[in-house]
């Protein structure tokens, strides 16, 4: 094998390894389980900041499969070194059924749990909008990933839960029964009372 072969091959293996480790490192989607995540940066980061900055980021959330799933919304590896972190805020909007909002709220300093047990029904998409916002004038830099984390729902633990909520619905049903009934008869014997005399 000549030289010039041997270049060739070397070439097109170190463009493949490059092709293969950019795809990896840029590769902004992931599935667990069922469910797709698919995020706009996976890790946010903001190094300057303008007056009046606002900058929004995206958080897609597909479930593919037949069954239903939660998953809980962390931020997690957070870097603030802004001096005034009240100035630096962030507000999440959300698109589909039974989406999960966040009003406007500080931007974390550390690892924080923003939403628990979200749940997303099969075949359903949730979107969520990040929006940024900062109006201090001192400089700093934030990074963190604001990360969804997939479980799968335990059917025996929802049916128990939903049992519970129905008993409790009965039961304070029952008791506002009982006490119309009794207003019922207080007032009943008010009247006689009163035609008596």
């Amino acid at each position: 094998m000549n030289k010039k072969k041997i270049g060739l091959i070397i070439v097109i293996i170190l463009v493949l390894g490059i092709g293969l480790f950019l795809v990896l490192r840029c590769n902004k989607t992931e599935k667990v389980n069922d469910v797709k995540i698919t995020y706009s940066d996976k890790v946010i980061k903001f190094n300057n900041f303008s007056k009046n900055f606002k900058e929004e980021k995206t958080i897609k959330v597909v479930n593919t499969g037949k069954e239903s799933h939660t998953y809980s919304l962390e931020w997690e590896a957070v870097k603030n070194t802004l001096a005034k972190q009240n100035t630096f805020t962030y507000e999440i909007k959300c698109t589909g059924p039974r989406c999960a909002e966040l009003g406007t709220s500080q931007v974390p300093v550390a690892s924080a749990k923003v939403y628990q047990q979200v749940l997303i029904e099969a075949g359903k998409t949730q979107e969520y909008k990040i929006i940024f916002t900062y109006n201090g004038s001192d400089k700093g830099k934030f990074s963190g990933k604001l990360k969804v984390y997939p479980e799968i729902i335990d059917k025996k633990k929802i049916e128990e839960q939903e049992k519970k909520e129905r008993e409790k619905m009965e039961q304070e049903m029952k008791e506002r029964r009982e006490k119309e009934q009794k207003q019922e008869a207080k007032k009943s014997n008010t009247k006689e009372s009163k035609t008596k005399a």
